[in-house]
Protein backbone atom coordinates (compact mmCIF):
# COMPACT_ATOMS: atom_id res chain seq x y z
CA UNK A 1 0.00 0.00 0.00
CA UNK A 2 2.51 2.53 0.39
CA UNK A 3 4.56 1.60 -2.78
CA UNK A 4 1.28 2.53 -4.10
CA UNK A 5 1.09 5.70 -2.68
CA UNK A 6 4.02 6.54 -3.28
CA UNK A 7 4.23 5.73 -6.93
CA UNK A 8 0.40 7.74 -6.97
CA UNK A 9 2.69 10.61 -5.16
CA UNK A 10 5.40 10.28 -8.14
CA UNK A 11 2.95 10.32 -10.83
CA UNK A 12 1.34 13.36 -9.16
CA UNK A 13 4.67 15.32 -8.67
CA UNK A 14 5.41 14.20 -12.59
CA UNK A 15 1.77 15.52 -14.19
CA UNK A 16 2.34 18.78 -11.69
CA UNK A 17 5.91 19.63 -13.38
CA UNK A 18 4.67 18.61 -17.04
CA UNK A 19 1.40 20.98 -16.21
CA UNK A 20 4.24 24.00 -15.17
CA UNK A 21 6.41 23.83 -17.93
CA UNK A 22 4.77 25.76 -20.36
CA UNK A 23 4.73 28.64 -18.09
CA UNK A 24 8.18 28.25 -16.83
CA UNK A 25 9.50 28.10 -20.56
CA UNK A 26 7.72 30.75 -21.48
CA UNK A 27 8.99 33.09 -18.27
CA UNK A 28 12.66 31.57 -19.62
CA UNK A 29 12.34 32.69 -23.20
CA UNK A 30 11.44 35.95 -22.45
CA UNK A 31 14.24 36.42 -19.71
CA UNK A 32 16.82 34.91 -22.57
CA UNK A 33 15.16 37.46 -25.05
CA UNK A 34 15.31 40.86 -23.04
CA UNK A 35 19.02 39.31 -21.43
CA UNK A 36 20.55 39.60 -25.12
CA UNK A 37 18.57 42.31 -26.54
CA UNK A 38 21.26 44.56 -26.07
CA UNK A 39 23.83 42.48 -27.57
CA UNK A 40 21.92 41.97 -30.64
CA UNK A 41 21.29 45.23 -31.04
CA UNK A 42 24.92 46.08 -30.28
CA UNK A 43 25.47 43.68 -33.92
CA UNK A 44 23.20 45.30 -35.55
CA UNK A 45 23.94 49.05 -34.98
CA UNK A 46 27.52 47.94 -35.27
CA UNK A 47 27.09 45.91 -38.69
CA UNK A 48 25.05 48.85 -40.18
CA UNK A 49 28.16 51.08 -39.19
CA UNK A 50 30.65 49.04 -40.07
CA UNK A 51 28.99 48.12 -43.98
CA UNK A 52 27.40 51.43 -44.33
CA UNK A 53 23.96 49.61 -44.66
CA UNK A 54 20.62 52.03 -45.01
CA UNK A 55 18.15 50.23 -43.08
CA UNK A 56 17.70 47.38 -41.29
CA UNK A 57 13.98 45.90 -39.75
CA UNK A 58 13.90 43.31 -37.06
CA UNK A 59 11.07 41.45 -35.34
CA UNK A 60 11.42 38.38 -32.87
CA UNK A 61 8.74 36.43 -31.95
CA UNK A 62 7.24 33.63 -30.69
CA UNK A 63 3.03 32.29 -30.89
CA UNK A 64 1.87 34.30 -28.67
CA UNK A 65 3.86 37.31 -28.77
CA UNK A 66 5.91 39.68 -30.27
CA UNK A 67 9.00 40.66 -28.06
CA UNK A 68 10.50 42.67 -30.61
CA UNK A 69 10.00 44.33 -33.57
CA UNK A 70 11.95 47.66 -34.50
CA UNK A 71 13.03 50.04 -37.30
CA UNK A 72 17.07 51.04 -37.82
CA UNK A 73 18.11 53.86 -40.39
CA UNK A 74 16.33 55.29 -43.23
CA UNK A 75 14.43 53.63 -46.38
CA UNK A 76 16.70 55.95 -48.63
CA UNK A 77 20.65 57.30 -48.56
CA UNK A 78 20.53 61.10 -48.79
CA UNK A 79 16.96 61.28 -46.94
CA UNK A 80 15.82 61.48 -43.49
CA UNK A 81 12.93 58.89 -43.40
CA UNK A 82 13.28 56.43 -41.06
CA UNK A 83 12.36 52.44 -41.47
CA UNK A 84 9.29 51.40 -39.62
CA UNK A 85 7.52 48.46 -38.52
CA UNK A 86 5.19 49.42 -41.57
CA UNK A 87 7.69 50.22 -43.88
CA UNK A 88 7.34 48.08 -47.26
CA UNK A 89 10.40 45.54 -48.58
CA UNK A 90 10.62 43.15 -51.49
CA UNK A 91 10.66 40.51 -49.76
CA UNK A 92 12.44 38.49 -52.59
CA UNK A 93 12.55 34.49 -51.66
CA UNK A 94 11.18 34.98 -48.33
CA UNK A 95 7.90 35.02 -51.17
CA UNK A 96 8.88 31.18 -51.47
CA UNK A 97 7.34 29.90 -47.88
CA UNK A 98 4.79 32.70 -48.52
CA UNK A 99 3.30 30.79 -51.15
CA UNK A 100 4.27 27.47 -50.24
CA UNK A 101 1.55 28.38 -47.03
CA UNK A 102 -1.02 29.36 -50.05
CA UNK A 103 -0.91 26.10 -51.04
CA UNK A 104 -1.09 24.48 -47.74
CA UNK A 105 -4.27 26.91 -47.40
CA UNK A 106 -5.43 25.01 -50.42
CA UNK A 107 -4.75 21.93 -49.64
CA UNK A 108 -6.67 22.19 -46.32
CA UNK A 109 -9.43 23.59 -48.47
CA UNK A 110 -9.67 20.29 -50.10
CA UNK A 111 -8.75 22.30 -53.29
CA UNK A 112 -5.20 20.44 -54.14
CA UNK A 113 -3.21 18.21 -52.60
CA UNK A 114 1.01 18.84 -52.74
CA UNK A 115 1.12 14.98 -53.80
CA UNK A 116 -1.31 16.10 -57.01
CA UNK A 117 0.12 15.54 -60.65
CA UNK A 118 0.82 19.07 -62.03
CA UNK A 119 -1.09 18.06 -64.96
CA UNK A 120 -4.32 18.04 -63.34
CA UNK A 121 -3.98 21.40 -63.13
CA UNK A 122 -1.85 22.75 -65.99
CA UNK A 123 -2.62 19.92 -68.64
CA UNK A 124 -0.39 21.44 -71.52
CA UNK A 125 2.72 21.99 -69.05
CA UNK A 126 4.86 18.61 -69.42
CA UNK A 127 8.60 18.04 -68.93
CA UNK A 128 10.79 15.92 -71.30
CA UNK A 129 11.71 12.53 -71.22
CA UNK A 130 9.32 12.52 -68.33
CA UNK A 131 9.26 9.16 -67.50
CA UNK A 132 7.61 9.85 -63.57
CA UNK A 133 4.98 12.26 -62.56
CA UNK A 134 5.70 16.00 -62.00
CA UNK A 135 4.27 16.55 -58.76
CA UNK A 136 3.36 19.94 -56.85
CA UNK A 137 5.87 18.22 -53.89
CA UNK A 138 8.87 18.78 -56.71
CA UNK A 139 8.05 22.26 -57.97
CA UNK A 140 7.81 23.47 -54.29
CA UNK A 141 10.65 21.57 -52.98
CA UNK A 142 12.77 22.14 -56.48
CA UNK A 143 13.12 18.74 -56.82
CA UNK A 144 11.52 18.92 -60.41
CA UNK A 145 15.32 17.86 -61.77
CA UNK A 146 15.29 20.94 -64.70
CA UNK A 147 18.65 22.37 -64.52
CA UNK A 148 18.64 26.30 -63.54
CA UNK A 149 21.24 27.06 -66.38
CA UNK A 150 20.58 30.31 -68.33
CA UNK A 151 17.06 31.26 -66.47
CA UNK A 152 18.14 33.81 -64.20
CA UNK A 153 19.40 35.88 -67.13
CA UNK A 154 15.79 35.67 -68.86
CA UNK A 155 14.20 36.73 -65.63
CA UNK A 156 16.59 39.25 -65.21
CA UNK A 157 16.45 40.14 -68.59
CA UNK A 158 12.60 40.75 -68.94
CA UNK A 159 12.24 37.97 -71.29
CA UNK A 160 8.32 37.20 -71.95
CA UNK A 161 6.90 34.80 -69.42
CA UNK A 162 5.34 32.46 -71.56
CA UNK A 163 8.93 31.50 -73.49
CA UNK A 164 10.74 31.26 -69.90
CA UNK A 165 7.40 28.48 -69.33
CA UNK A 166 8.17 27.01 -72.84
CA UNK A 167 12.26 26.94 -72.43
CA UNK A 168 11.17 24.95 -69.10
CA UNK A 169 9.30 22.12 -71.30
CA UNK A 170 11.86 22.06 -73.47
CA UNK A 171 15.07 21.39 -71.15
CA UNK A 172 16.39 18.44 -70.71
CA UNK A 173 16.13 17.31 -66.76
CA UNK A 174 19.33 15.66 -65.14
CA UNK A 175 17.22 13.97 -62.62
CA UNK A 176 14.02 12.54 -62.44
CA UNK A 177 11.26 14.36 -60.28
CA UNK A 178 12.35 14.45 -56.35
CA UNK A 179 15.64 13.16 -56.59
CA UNK A 180 17.63 16.01 -56.47
CA UNK A 181 17.65 19.70 -55.77
CA UNK A 182 18.14 22.22 -58.28
CA UNK A 183 16.98 25.47 -56.70
CA UNK A 184 14.91 27.05 -59.62
CA UNK A 185 13.20 30.14 -59.74
CA UNK A 186 11.84 30.10 -63.23
CA UNK A 187 10.12 26.55 -62.01
CA UNK A 188 8.68 27.98 -58.88
CA UNK A 189 7.01 30.87 -60.28
CA UNK A 190 4.85 28.09 -62.24
CA UNK A 191 3.08 27.85 -58.82
CA UNK A 192 1.38 30.71 -59.55
CA UNK A 193 -0.44 29.41 -62.02
CA UNK A 194 -1.61 26.46 -59.90
CA UNK A 195 -2.87 28.56 -57.42
CA UNK A 196 -4.81 30.52 -59.70
CA UNK A 197 -6.30 27.13 -61.20
CA UNK A 198 -6.87 25.45 -57.92
CA UNK A 199 -8.48 28.70 -56.10
CA UNK A 200 -10.34 30.18 -59.02
CA UNK A 201 -9.52 33.17 -58.58
CA UNK A 202 -6.93 35.96 -59.76
CA UNK A 203 -2.86 35.54 -57.94
CA UNK A 204 -3.27 38.50 -56.37
CA UNK A 205 -6.79 37.91 -54.79
CA UNK A 206 -6.06 35.01 -53.83
CA UNK A 207 -3.24 35.83 -51.75
CA UNK A 208 -4.94 38.86 -50.32
CA UNK A 209 -8.45 37.18 -49.62
CA UNK A 210 -6.80 33.48 -48.43
CA UNK A 211 -3.66 34.19 -46.70
CA UNK A 212 -3.22 37.69 -46.02
CA UNK A 213 -5.95 38.95 -45.12
CA UNK A 214 -6.39 35.97 -42.63
CA UNK A 215 -3.34 36.05 -41.21
CA UNK A 216 -3.47 40.11 -40.24
CA UNK A 217 -0.32 40.99 -43.15
CA UNK A 218 -2.30 43.91 -43.43
CA UNK A 219 0.38 45.72 -46.16
CA UNK A 220 1.26 42.41 -47.56
CA UNK A 221 0.29 42.65 -51.74
CA UNK A 222 2.24 41.36 -54.81
CA UNK A 223 3.74 43.26 -57.89
CA UNK A 224 5.80 46.34 -58.86
CA UNK A 225 2.54 48.83 -58.88
CA UNK A 226 1.62 47.75 -55.89
CA UNK A 227 4.31 48.35 -54.27
CA UNK A 228 5.38 51.84 -55.76
CA UNK A 229 2.14 52.82 -54.84
CA UNK A 230 2.57 52.40 -51.33
CA UNK A 231 3.21 55.42 -49.24
CA UNK A 232 5.97 53.90 -47.08
CA UNK A 233 8.48 51.60 -48.72
CA UNK A 234 12.18 51.25 -48.29
CA UNK A 235 14.15 52.05 -51.76
CA UNK A 236 17.44 49.01 -52.79
CA UNK A 237 20.92 50.07 -51.88
CA UNK A 238 23.78 48.62 -54.27
CA UNK A 239 27.35 48.98 -53.78
CA UNK A 240 29.04 51.55 -55.57
CA UNK A 241 33.14 51.01 -57.15
CA UNK A 242 34.14 51.86 -53.78
CA UNK A 243 32.21 49.32 -52.14
CA UNK A 244 29.99 51.84 -50.63
CA UNK A 245 25.98 51.74 -50.71
CA UNK A 246 24.26 54.40 -52.98
CA UNK A 247 20.65 54.03 -53.85
CA UNK A 248 19.78 51.76 -56.98
CA UNK A 249 18.76 53.09 -60.30
CA UNK A 250 15.73 50.65 -60.03
CA UNK A 251 13.46 48.26 -58.44
CA UNK A 252 14.27 44.66 -59.37
CA UNK A 253 11.61 44.12 -61.01
CA UNK A 254 11.72 41.09 -63.30
CA UNK A 255 10.51 38.67 -60.76
CA UNK A 256 7.41 39.74 -60.66
CA UNK A 257 6.47 38.12 -63.41
CA UNK A 258 7.20 34.46 -60.99
CA UNK A 259 5.73 36.33 -58.06
CA UNK A 260 5.44 33.00 -56.44
CA UNK A 261 9.31 33.08 -56.18
CA UNK A 262 10.20 36.51 -55.72
CA UNK A 263 6.90 38.93 -56.09
CA UNK A 264 5.83 39.46 -52.58
CA UNK A 265 6.22 42.81 -50.73
CA UNK A 266 5.69 42.65 -47.24
CA UNK A 267 6.43 44.38 -43.72
CA UNK A 268 8.20 43.10 -41.18
CA UNK A 269 4.94 43.83 -39.13
CA UNK A 270 3.39 41.75 -42.05
CA UNK A 271 5.88 39.19 -41.50
CA UNK A 272 5.82 38.61 -37.98
CA UNK A 273 2.53 37.97 -37.89
CA UNK A 274 3.39 35.21 -40.65
CA UNK A 275 6.20 33.56 -38.39
CA UNK A 276 3.95 33.46 -35.39
CA UNK A 277 0.93 30.86 -37.45
CA UNK A 278 4.55 28.41 -37.79
CA UNK A 279 5.49 29.58 -34.48
CA UNK A 280 2.35 27.30 -33.33
CA UNK A 281 -0.10 30.27 -33.14
CA UNK A 282 -3.56 29.39 -33.77
CA UNK A 283 -5.09 29.82 -37.46
CA UNK A 284 -8.43 28.75 -39.17
CA UNK A 285 -7.04 28.86 -42.48
CA UNK A 286 -4.38 26.37 -42.24
CA UNK A 287 -3.73 23.34 -40.30
CA UNK A 288 -0.63 22.14 -37.99
CA UNK A 289 -0.60 19.05 -39.94
CA UNK A 290 -0.19 21.19 -42.92
CA UNK A 291 2.28 23.60 -42.04
CA UNK A 292 4.48 20.38 -40.86
CA UNK A 293 4.41 18.81 -43.99
CA UNK A 294 5.53 22.24 -45.05
CA UNK A 295 8.86 22.14 -43.33
CA UNK A 296 9.85 18.60 -43.32
CA UNK A 297 12.66 17.49 -44.95
CA UNK A 298 11.71 16.30 -48.71
CA UNK A 299 15.40 17.13 -50.23
CA UNK A 300 18.99 16.82 -49.30
CA UNK A 301 20.42 20.03 -49.79
CA UNK A 302 24.58 19.75 -49.75
CA UNK A 303 25.09 23.20 -50.71
CA UNK A 304 23.22 25.24 -48.58
CA UNK A 305 24.34 28.98 -48.77
CA UNK A 306 24.18 29.70 -45.32
CA UNK A 307 26.78 27.43 -44.17
CA UNK A 308 29.74 29.53 -45.95
CA UNK A 309 28.71 32.20 -43.06
CA UNK A 310 29.87 30.21 -39.72
CA UNK A 311 32.52 27.87 -38.36
CA UNK A 312 33.16 25.42 -40.17
CA UNK A 313 30.74 22.03 -39.38
CA UNK A 314 28.60 23.93 -37.11
CA UNK A 315 26.11 23.59 -39.71
CA UNK A 316 24.74 20.06 -40.75
CA UNK A 317 21.72 18.39 -42.14
CA UNK A 318 20.76 20.92 -44.93
CA UNK A 319 17.56 19.93 -46.23
CA UNK A 320 15.07 21.92 -48.19
CA UNK A 321 11.00 20.99 -47.37
CA UNK A 322 8.32 22.71 -49.73
CA UNK A 323 9.53 26.53 -49.74
CA UNK A 324 11.62 26.01 -46.49
CA UNK A 325 14.90 25.47 -45.75
CA UNK A 326 16.50 23.48 -42.88
CA UNK A 327 19.42 22.70 -40.72
CA UNK A 328 20.90 21.58 -37.47
CA UNK A 329 22.86 24.74 -36.03
CA UNK A 330 24.62 23.05 -33.32
CA UNK A 331 22.36 20.06 -31.93
CA UNK A 332 19.00 22.71 -32.48
CA UNK A 333 17.15 22.76 -35.46
CA UNK A 334 16.29 26.00 -37.56
CA UNK A 335 13.75 26.06 -40.02
CA UNK A 336 14.68 29.10 -42.27
CA UNK A 337 15.03 30.87 -45.79
CA UNK A 338 17.02 33.73 -47.03
CA UNK A 339 15.85 36.30 -49.82
CA UNK A 340 17.92 38.25 -52.46
CA UNK A 341 16.48 40.94 -54.63
CA UNK A 342 19.13 43.21 -56.03
CA UNK A 343 18.97 45.80 -53.18
CA UNK A 344 17.81 43.86 -50.69
CA UNK A 345 18.64 40.63 -48.61
CA UNK A 346 16.35 39.13 -46.06
CA UNK A 347 16.43 36.08 -43.64
CA UNK A 348 13.34 34.96 -41.65
CA UNK A 349 13.85 31.70 -39.24
CA UNK A 350 12.45 29.89 -36.36
CA UNK A 351 13.35 27.21 -33.80
CA UNK A 352 9.97 25.14 -33.86
CA UNK A 353 8.04 25.34 -30.95
CA UNK A 354 10.11 28.17 -29.65
CA UNK A 355 11.37 31.48 -31.50
CA UNK A 356 11.95 33.11 -34.72
CA UNK A 357 13.12 36.07 -36.00
CA UNK A 358 12.64 37.92 -39.18
CA UNK A 359 15.82 40.63 -40.40
CA UNK A 360 14.24 43.10 -43.98
CA UNK A 361 17.13 45.17 -45.02
CA UNK A 362 17.33 47.33 -48.04
CA UNK A 363 20.79 46.62 -48.67
CA UNK A 364 22.64 44.40 -51.66
CA UNK A 365 25.00 41.53 -49.21
CA UNK A 366 24.60 39.00 -46.68
CA UNK A 367 24.14 41.20 -43.88
CA UNK A 368 20.49 39.95 -42.61
CA UNK A 369 21.68 35.73 -42.29
CA UNK A 370 24.40 37.14 -40.46
CA UNK A 371 22.37 39.48 -37.93
CA UNK A 372 20.43 36.35 -37.34
CA UNK A 373 22.90 34.03 -36.80
CA UNK A 374 24.13 35.96 -34.24
CA UNK A 375 20.52 36.12 -32.59
CA UNK A 376 20.42 32.18 -32.46
CA UNK A 377 23.71 31.89 -31.00
CA UNK A 378 23.58 34.27 -28.10
CA UNK A 379 19.78 32.76 -27.88
CA UNK A 380 20.58 29.38 -27.35
CA UNK A 381 23.64 30.53 -25.19
CA UNK A 382 21.14 32.65 -23.11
Amino acid sequence: MVKVTNLIKAATLVLSVLAAMPALSKASKEEAIQKILPQLENKIVATMKAAGIPGVAVAIVSSDKVYYIKGFGVKKIGKTDKITPATLFQIASLSKPVNATMLAVLQDKGKLSFDDSVARYLPSFRLRTQKQPLKICHIVSHSTGVPNSGFEDQIGKFAPRENIIRRLQKTYPVAQPGKRFIYHNAMYGVLEDIIVKASGKPYERALQEDLFKPLGMKSACTGLKALMNAPDKAYPHVPNYRGRYVPAEKYSSGYYAFRAAGGVNASIQDMSAFLQVYLGKSSHIVSRKSLHEVTSPFVKNPKAVITSEVRKGLITNTFYGYGWQSMNYGNQKIIYHQGHLKGFRNFMGYLPNDVGIVILTNADRKHASKIALKFFELYLNA
